[in-house]
């Protein structure tokens, strides 16, 4: 084989084109495994963001049912509490009047047995 004007021979040639595809491959390679541990990387953070938002969005609305449950308890406290008030101020008028009759029985009996003299 014949050298070439530099002195080297072709197959010598052949063999820098060889290594110098293979180092390409290499880098080709490589920048492929960089980028693609840059876009994992990116994804692993926008997926935390994502789920820190979500996060944040479920712990807001957990507070507003837990405000809107608390509140409706409260409001219902305090009807039940005016029902029973009612209730009571019912069973006051009510037992006010048992109370008179039963006070006015007892007079009346007392009266019976001054007056027939048992006492």
């Amino acid at each position: 084989m014949e050298k070439d004007k530099r002195g080297d021979s072709p197959l010598k040639a052949l063999k820098q084109i060889k290594e110098a595809e293979e180092k390409s491959n290499q880098n080709i390679q490589q920048a492929r495994e960089e980028i693609t541990q840059e876009i994992i990387q990116e994804a692993r953070q926008e997926a935390e963001e994502i789920k820190n938002k979500a996060m944040s969005e479920a712990k807001d609305k957990a507070r507003e049912n837990r405000k809107a449950i608390v509140n409706k308890a409260v409001e219902e406290e305090k009807k039940i509490k005016q029902d029973a008030q009612k209730q009571v101020k019912g069973l006051e008028k009510k037992t006010g009047k048992l109370k008179n009759k039963a006070v006015k029985n007892a007079v009346d009996q007392i009266k019976k047995h001054l007056e027939s003299g048992e006492i």
